[in-house]
């Protein structure tokens, strides 16, 4: 059931696969907002904006503080340090 760390890795899958797809879905959703407004010449507003915000905070911020918070329960101070960071920009970027 647990490793030799006593780490129970039943319970819980590797963080870093969850941490790192929520960056990188966060990434291109504010890739493709930034393609359409470089393609188009009109930037999104009203409530384009407002969904995105709101997959950004689900996605990028709690999704992520999850994989940081699981990474830190897994002694891997790194990866867990970069996850609460990345949480904390998408996070911010989502409610502005």
């Amino acid at each position: 059931m647990s490793g030799s760390d006593g780490f129970p890795a039943s319970f819980y899958g590797e963080p870093g696969v969850l941490g790192m797809l929520s960056n990188g879905l966060s990434a291109l959703l504010v890739l493709l907002q930034n393609f359409n407004t470089a393609r188009t010449g009109v930037s999104s507003s009203g409530v384009e904006n407002m969904l995105a915000g709101v997959q950004l905070l689900i996605l990028g911020g709690l999704c992520q503080l999850v994989a940081g918070l699981l990474s830190f329960r897994k002694f891997d101070h790194l990866s867990g340090t970069a996850f609460v960071g990345y949480a904390a920009l998408w996070s911010s970027y989502g409610a502005t």
